[in-house]
């Protein structure tokens, strides 16, 4: 079932990329305007990086491990 979000259905579709790609860009913005006004410390910073690449490296891992079930069958997964 493909979803419809309305005027985006009659761009193109580079277009269409162009909003999702600005969209998912915007919250770097929203980062750097948050980072202006409230000057976290480094370990704040710090923290909230740590996180991220954690919830990345825990992602990025799952994905691999469900393929790998996928492709060799669980017992080969595991070895």
């Amino acid at each position: 079932m493909d979803a419809s979000f309305g005027f985006l259905d009659v761009l193109p579709i580079w277009a269409r990329a162009a909003v999702w790609g600005a969209l998912a860009g915007s919250g770097l913005l929203a980062g750097l305007l948050a980072a202006i006004v409230a000057r976290p410390a480094h370990s704040a910073i710090a923290r909230v990086m740590s996180f991220g690449a954690g919830a990345l490296f825990g992602t990025v891992s799952i994905q691999l491990t469900i393929s790998a079930q996928r492709h060799a069958g669980i017992a080969r997964a595991t070895i």
